[in-house]
């Protein structure tokens, strides 16, 4: 690491909220897709405001604060997206036809639900626009942070206290079925994984084991949508009760062996993860 790494996470942040922006902008039939690319820019930032510590400093607090209620903002509308993408999932497997006329019954409910999130969110702001100049404001603040006062020790030491957060929220994850603490748990790993990208990005060469470690990430948040699709249909009413409990109970034996999955990798490679 040398002197100009500040400047560059100061880039790398800055591409990507430009890019949030810009995918905030997609219309149409890509609209969500946007909304979702959107929201992985602005985490991003997030995690490179946290990885140069500039979360402790007055102004890039406010800044993280700022850009969280924005990911905040539109998490109705990608989880109503990704409900549907997740049961896409499930439809996909060999299941019989009587179990799959249910699913894209229930599918329907999700592309319902996913067209009135739509239309609630572009009432209070048509084409996103307002979300867009928020963030544009937000973009000029970024540019205003301390960022040559960037060190490597204080990088090194946000990586430390990433790795610190993993290792609790993990163990705490793994030692009962909360799904928030599950959620927990991959919201740390993904930061962990967004500060080595930046850093990558930078220059600085990741762990040689991060490509390995993305398997897990995905398994994390496979077991995170199906989550959220689990908690949707525990709460729905509008499936007859025993379609309902037949989506249940699939989705719950996806999740199940989802962190099967999860489990075994963390035996495999327990020496990879750096805690």
């Amino acid at each position: 690491m040398s002197d100009a790494l500040g400047p560059a996470l100061q880039s790398y942040a800055d591409t990507q909220l430009l890019r949030a922006i810009d995918c905030l902008g997609w219309s149409g039939r890509r609209i969500h897709e946007g909304v979702h690319q959107a929201r992985k820019s602005l985490r991003r930032v997030r995690a490179c405001l946290a990885l140069a510590g500039l979360e402790r400093d007055k102004a890039g607090q406010a800044l993280d604060r700022r850009i969280a209620r924005a990911c905040r903002s539109l998490s109705e509308l990608r989880d109503a997206h990704a409900r549907i993408e997740t049961l896409d999932q499930l439809i996909a497997q060999p299941v019989d036809e009587d179990v799959r006329l249910i699913l894209q019954r229930a599918r329907r409910l999700l592309l319902e639900s996913r067209r009135l999130t739509l239309a609630d969110v572009l009432r209070e702001d048509p084409t996103l626009v307002e979300h867009r100049e928020k963030l544009m404001r937000a973009h000029a603040d970024l540019l205003a942070l301390p960022w040559k006062d960037v060190v490597h020790q204080r990088v090194d030491a946000a990586i430390a206290h990433s790795l610190k957060r993993c290792s609790k929220a993990q163990q705490r994850a793994l030692a009962g079925h909360d799904p928030e603490d599950w959620h927990r748990w991959r919201r740390r790993r993904r930061r962990l994984m967004q500060q080595h990208a930046a850093l990558g990005a930078c220059g600085v060469d990741p762990p040689t084991s991060l490509d390995r470690q993305r398997k897990l990430a995905d398994h994390l948040g496979a077991s995170q949508d199906l989550s959220v699709l689990f908690g949707y249909f525990g709460h729905a009413r509008r499936l007859p009760k025993a379609d309902r409990d037949l989506v249940l109970e699939l989705i719950d034996a996806a999740r199940s062996m989802t962190r099967s999955r999860i489990e075994r990798w963390l035996d495999q490679h327990a020496d990879e993860l750096g805690h």
